[in-house]
C-alpha cells in the first residue's frame, strides 16, 4: 500500500507540471497498474487462506445500534468513545437505551491521562488523576445498574486502565463491575461468533524462557509450574520454551501462556516480538498464524502498548493474536512487576475453574490479591492493575467429561478385574 500511494504521489506531480515527460508519465501509469494488481492478489490469497484475519481487518459493512443491541444481555453496557480535536464524543449502549455525549475536555483529558501515566509507573500517588478521569469518562455516560461493562477506547485512552478510576467515594470501578475492552464495536461483534470458539483436545500450555542474568525473570518459571500442576497443562520451560513447540501447540490448546519478556518495534509493529530461548516470534509471523485458541495470556511487559495509528488502534503483540483467531486476550499496559504477576495469574485461573467468566476472573484475582496484601505500597495500582482482559469475556473452565470418562472406565476395568478373580477362586 505505501509503495501504490508513492505511486500515486508521483503521478500526481507529474501530470501537475508544466511540462510532464510523457515517458514517465506511461511508466508511472503501469507501476500503478501492476502494484494494484498484486495488492488485490493479495487481498484475495488472505481471504482465501487467513478468512478470520480478512473479515477483521478488511469488513466495512455498517453496523447499526440494533444490531449491537441485539447482542447485549441485560447485565452489559458498551461504551465507545472518539477523541476528536477538541472534543470527546462518547456513545453508551445498552439493551434498551442509547446515551450520545459530546464534552469540549480533550486538552484537559489529554493533560490528565499523561500525569496519571508517570505517576503509575513512578509509582506515585494517582488518586486526583482517577477521580478526574472518572467525571470526564464515566461520571455521566456509565449505566450504574449494568454490572458488565465493555470499554472500546480510542487514541490515549487505549494506554490507560479504566479499572482504577475512582468515584467520589473512593471505590475502584472494578469493586463494582466485570470490565472487558475491544479494539471497535465490529470487533466486539466478530469475536462473538461461534466459529471463535473452538473445541481443543487439550487445555493449557504455558511458556516460560529462561533468560541471562541482567535479563532475569524471578518468577517466570514457578507462574507456568504453578498453574500447569493446577489445571493439569503442559508446560515448556527454560530450553524447552521455544517457538518450535508454541508451532506445535498453538492450534492444540484452548489457553495459550507466555511468561515471558516482549520487546516493541514503535517504528516498525510487525517487529513487535515474544522472546523464546530459541529465537524471536514477530507480530508478523503471529499475524498469519491462525492460531487456533480460546485464550491468549501474554505475561510479559507492554504486551498491549505499541503505535497508534489513525483508524487503526495500538498496533501491540495483543492485537496481532486477536487478529490471528485468538477471540480473547490477557496483556499488559506497562512493564508489569514479576512478583505480583504470578500472585494475580494463578488466582485468575482458580476463578475460571470455578466457571466464572473471563473478565470476572480477572477481577476476583485483583480483588483477591488486595484485600490479601497488608503492605499499602504494594497496594498501588502499578503492582494490580497492569493486566486487562480484550475481547469476549465467555467462560473458560476446564472440561472434566473426559477426566471422568477416563476415571469410570478405569474403575470399571478394575471392577472387571476383581470379578474375574474372584470367579477363579
Amino acid at each position: 500500500k505505501q509503495e501504490l500511494e508513492r505511486v500515486k504521489m508521483n503521478l500526481y506531480y507529474e501530470k501537475g507540471s508544466e511540462n510532464p515527460n510523457k515517458e514517465n508519465l506511461s511508466d508511472l501509469i503501469h507501476n500503478r497498474v501492476e502494484i494494484s494488481k498484486k495488492l488485490d492478489s493479495l487481498h484475495e490469497s488472505l481471504y482465501k487462506n487467513y478468512p478470520k484475519y480478512a473479515n477483521l481487518k478488511y469488513m466495512d459493512k455498517n453496523i447499526s445500534i440494533t444490531e449491537v443491541q441485539d447482542n447485549l444481555d441485560d447485565s452489559t453496557q458498551l461504551i465507545t468513545y472518539f477523541l476528536g480535536e477538541n472534543d470527546l464524543f462518547s456513545f453508551t449502549i445498552t439493551k434498551n437505551k442509547i446515551v450520545f455525549l459530546k464534552g469540549d475536555i480533550v486538552k484537559s483529558l489529554t493533560k490528565e491521562i499523561d500525569s496519571l501515566k508517570i505517576n503509575l509507573v513512578q509509582k506515585k500517588d494517582v488518586i486526583n488523576f482517577t477521580k478526574k478521569l472518572y467525571l470526564y469518562l464515566l461520571g455521566q455516560q456509565m449505566d450504574r445498574k449494568k454490572n458488565n461493562l465493555v470499554i472500546i477506547p480510542d487514541n490515549i485512552l487505549n494506554y490507560i486502565p479504566f479499572e482504577i478510576l475512582q468515584n467520589d467515594k473512593n471505590k475502584y470501578l472494578i469493586e463494582n463491575f466485570d470490565i472487558s475492552y475491544s479494539g471497535s464495536v465490529h470487533l466486539f461483534l466478530e469475536l462473538k461468533n461461534d466459529y471463535f470458539k473452538y473445541s481443543l483436545p487439550n487445555y493449557w500450555a504455558g511458556f516460560s524462557p529462561k533468560y541471562e542474568e541482567d535479563e532475569m525473570l524471578s518468577s517466570n518459571a514457578d507462574e507456568i509450574t504453578e498453574i500447569a500442576d493446577m489445571v493439569e497443562g503442559d508446560s515448556y520451560i527454560g530450553k524447552n520454551s521455544t517457538k518450535e513447540n508454541f508451532f506445535k501447540n498453538y492450534r492444540k490448546n484452548s489457553i495459550l501462556h507466555f511468561a515471558m519478556h516482549a520487546e516493541i518495534d514503535n517504528n516498525n509493529p510487525l517487529y513487535n516480538k515474544l522472546i523464546f530461548s530459541d529465537g524471536n516470534l514477530t507480530a508478523s509471523e503471529i499475524y498469519v498464524s491462525n492460531i487456533k485458541a480460546n485464550l491468549a495470556i501474554l505475561s510479559a511487559c507492554n504486551t498491549g502498548f505499541g503505535k497508534l495509528e489513525k483508524g487503526e488502534g495500538v498496533m501491540s503483540m495483543a492485537r496481532a493474536f486477536n487478529y490471528a483467531g485468538v477471540p480473547a486476550i490477557i496483556m499488559s499496559l506497562w512493564k508489569v512487576p514479576d512478583k505480583e504477576t504470578k500472585n494475580i495469574m494463578v488466582r485468575f485461573y482458580e476463578n475460571l475453574k470455578k466457571g466464572e467468566t473471563k473478565s470476572k476472573a480477572l477481577k476476583n484475582a485483583k480483588l483477591s490479591y488486595l484485600n490479601a496484601t497488608n503492605d499499602e505500597n504494594l497496594k498501588h495500582p502499578y503492582y494490580w492493575s497492569g493486566f486487562v482482559l480484550n475481547g469476549n469475556t465467555d467462560t473458560l473452565a476446564p472440561d472434566t467429561s473426559k477426566k471422568n470418562y477416563y476415571y469410570f472406565g478405569a474403575m470399571a476395568f478394575i471392577g472387571l478385574i476383581f470379578l474375574v478373580i474372584k470367579r477363579k477362586k
